[in-house]
């Protein structure tokens, strides 16, 4: 059960008219039987501000918003839960937010990173990158493979902080010792949910040095790669798995949520 409910369109509401923080704050002292931590409602004033402004500005105005979501079976809450419906197969869709203490007046960092579970091609002879990851009509680069600047593409070490970064996708390689604000992380094929476990297919990686490896120490690489992706977003992160198997059971973490309010 969420501390707070609504829409986007009221999410940001709220915000605007100084409400929605003294809503949390009574709801969590009722549910909670204390007060919250000044640090809690600093997170909620900071980071919720900027999440309500990017949400409008993005157009899910009737995307549902779930504050401080308490998670089944366990005592731990998810700070945001986003629900939705996937734009092309009508499904449920869910995504989990986390929140840090932002700063107003900062600018804020993003990137995708991805498995390595598509190729990786070399830049064009005019230096533009192939959109080498595809999930069904999305496609994006990867990174440039090269430290000096390609077709307007940041060398490899500046993928993570060079503004003109955001239009690549970065893989383990490139993420790794690197944060940013705002993390997209794809879940490739190469690490699949089944029944009640995680699998681990070789087959759909295109990492050569690792794919070749005895099956024990490809499944000990391939989740080492997705702990990394998974870590590097300092304001929140945002998962897709592109199995759809996988896909169902990261939202079914989230508990059963009821339907979208319209």
């Amino acid at each position: 059960m969420p501390l707070y409910r609504a829409s986007v369109t009221q999410f940001r509401v709220q915000m605007m008219d100084g409400s929605l923080v003294p809503t949390l704050t009574t709801q969590y002292r009722h549910h909670m039987a204390h007060n919250p931590a000044p640090a809690e409602v600093r997170s909620w004033e900071r980071s919720l501000h900027a999440l309500s402004a990017d949400l409008i500005q993005a157009g899910l105005d009737d995307v549902e918003v779930l504050v401080e979501h308490q998670l089944p079976l366990t005592s731990k809450r998810a700070d945001v839960v986003l629900c939705g419906v996937h734009p092309r197969t009508g499904d449920p869709s869910y995504v989990v937010v986390e929140l840090k203490q932002w700063s107003e007046d900062a600018g804020f960092t993003a990137r995708i990173s991805a498995g390595y579970c598509w190729p990786w091609r070399d830049a064009r002879p005019d230096g533009s990158l192939p959109d080498d990851v595809t999930v069904g009509d999305w496609k994006r680069p990867w990174n440039n493979k090269k430290e000096t600047s390609v077709g307007g593409a940041p060398g490899r070490s500046f993928w993570s902080s060079d503004p003109a970064g955001f239009g690549q996708v970065g893989c383990v390689y490139t993420a790794q010792g690197f944060e940013y604000d705002w993390s997209g992380v794809i879940m490739g094929p190469d690490l699949v949910w089944r029944d009640d476990r995680w699998v681990a297919q070789p087959g759909e990686s295109h990492d050569s040095a690792v794919r070749r490896a005895p099956l024990a120490d490809f499944d000990r690489a391939v989740r080492n790669t997705y702990k990394v992706l998974l870590t590097r977003g300092m304001a929140g992160s945002v998962v897709l798995g592109t199995d759809p198997e996988t896909q169902a059971m990261l939202g079914s973490l989230l508990g059963r949520v009821p339907a979208v309010a319209s």
